[in-house]
């Protein structure tokens, strides 16, 4: 059987994109790995969320196909623990690997890091993320991982690191900072749509 991760982009009918009323009211976030970034961004909006009574579901993958690590970052638990939630990084699932059927089914789909994740995802599923970006349903954050460890000489071999870090407890912070906005922005749309961005003009595509 072919894993639904690998499918190629043409599995899926590009009109279908704009088709609406099936979605569900659940926010996506995508990193790499789906280890540190995404994984405290989909913890942070399940509290923050169901503070405000905000009745949007959440998870998170990572835009890479294979995925090395397993559980939680512990830069992430670190985080939980000192807003006293620690019991959220309790007993934490593996990283998952997005799949076509993750991007269509979800309202909005946030990517923590347009530089990283944009290439990833158009070599992955074509023309998709650009269609999901036009349709509001796709968003970048600016969001760098931290740091790998290893020292300078190991980090120079990873490529990852051309993309940039910050360190762990302002890439917590920046993420924290995010989702509150995020969850705030959506409690006030009520059922109302996500916002469309405004269409470029030829001189300012890329």
């Amino acid at each position: 059987m072919a894993n639904k991760s690998n499918q190629q982009p043409g599995a899926v009918e590009l009109s279908g994109l704009s088709d609406t009323a099936r979605l569900v009211e659940e926010v996506l976030f995508l990193c790499t790995g789906n280890f540190y970034r995404s994984r405290l961004s989909e913890l942070l909006f399940r509290h923050h969320a169901e503070k405000a009574e905000l009745d949007w579901n959440t998870d998170s993958k990572g835009v890479l196909s294979k995925i090395r690590h397993r559980g939680l970052s512990p830069s992430a638990a670190a985080y939980l623990e000192k807003q006293g939630l620690g019991e959220m990084a309790a007993m934490p699932r593996d990283p998952e690997s997005v799949a076509i059927e993750d991007l269509m089914r979800v309202k909005l789909v946030i990517a923590l890091n347009r530089v990283e994740h944009e290439p990833l995802l158009r070599q992955r599923f074509g023309r998709i993320p650009v269609e999901l970006e036009k349709l509001g349903r796709l968003r970048y954050w600016n969001v760098f991982d931290i740091p790998e460890p290893g020292g300078p000489f190991v980090r120079l071999l990873r490529w990852r690191e051309s993309a940039g870090s910050q360190p762990e407890t302002s890439g917590g912070e920046h993420i924290d900072f995010a989702v509150r906005a995020l969850v705030q922005e959506l409690k006030e749309l009520g059922n109302n749509p996500l916002p469309v961005p405004a269409a470029k003009s030829a001189g300012a595509a890329r």
